[in-house]
């Protein structure tokens, strides 16, 4: 089954990076659309101009003759956030890969500052890509479960996600409450995976006391030796969606690693 996958891309080693992450992690039959928004106020040349430019920052930095046939440039003018997710929203892709900056400054390209607002705005996962990052099959997952998995299809995009991989994936959840009960949402996990088969890869459900939840997840994903972490909105409270933001941002700014992010 082949995947509809944009890339957002603003000429800078971050976003080309991304992209090479994008290549080297997809299948042939997949379709990659790399994106760019021109929201400059003095277009330096025509849609074809900036076409032109890309394929060929692109391929230098690809060390490429020619393009992968499976990829298609599309060049949008006006404000990022909003082109972008009209285009993606209309053109109906399955993910967005977005690279990710480890400082940010008013003179950055705008991919730096564009990845939260995507990962708030869009309805499709979001995989957040670090600037040094490179693709390795993944073999390591953990899943930041603190936003309850009880919700079955998210239960079943992660086992649709990881069906190509088969990595081992540890279901990590983060108890600021001593009193918390985590065990309805360990006894859905082990519902849906087993629901009509044994799961195709391993698992495993731990539980982590902490009152910070972004170092202990990161700290978690690093002495595990993880590829990916995976993260989860699925409770659409005010509250929940000011500490999902909150969450969100910190991932992006102080993780090394890819993270993915689904949506309910």
């Amino acid at each position: 089954m082949e995947n509809k996958i944009a890339i957002a891309f603003d000429f800078s080693q971050v976003s080309k990076n991304a992209l090479k992450y994008a290549i080297d992690s997809t299948k042939k039959e997949d379709i990659l659309e790399v994106i760019h928004v021109d929201n400059t106020l003095i277009r330096a040349g025509s849609d074809d101009h900036i076409k032109t430019k890309m394929v060929s920052e692109i391929k230098e930095y690809l060390k490429i003759k020619d393009l992968p046939e499976n990829l298609k440039i599309t060049v949008l003018t006006g404000q990022i956030k909003q082109e972008l997710e009209s285009y993606i929203n209309e053109n109906i892709f399955d993910y967005i890969i977005v690279g990710t900056r480890d400082k940010y400054n008013l003179v950055e390209r705008w991919i730096g500052t564009t990845s939260l607002s995507l990962v708030k705005s869009l309805t499709i996962p979001v995989l957040l890509i670090p600037r040094f990052s490179f693709y390795k099959k993944y073999k390591k997952v953990i899943v930041a479960s603190d936003y309850h998995l009880t919700n079955k299809a998210l239960l079943h995009q992660i086992k649709i996600w990881n069906k190509p991989y088969g990595a081992f994936v540890k279901f990590l959840h983060i108890k600021e409450n001593q009193d918390s009960d985590y065990s309805e949402e360990s006894q859905n996990i082990v519902n849906v995976l087993f629901e009509k088969e044994p799961a195709e890869f391993g698992f495993e459900i731990a539980v982590l006391n902490s009152k910070n939840i972004s170092d202990s997840l990161l700290s978690a994903a690093y002495n595990y030796n993880a590829d990916v972490l995976i993260t989860i909105s699925e409770n659409q409270s005010f509250m929940n969606k000011l500490l999902f933001k909150s969450l969100s941002k910190e991932m992006i700014e102080k993780s090394s690693i890819p993270v993915l992010f689904l949506h309910n």
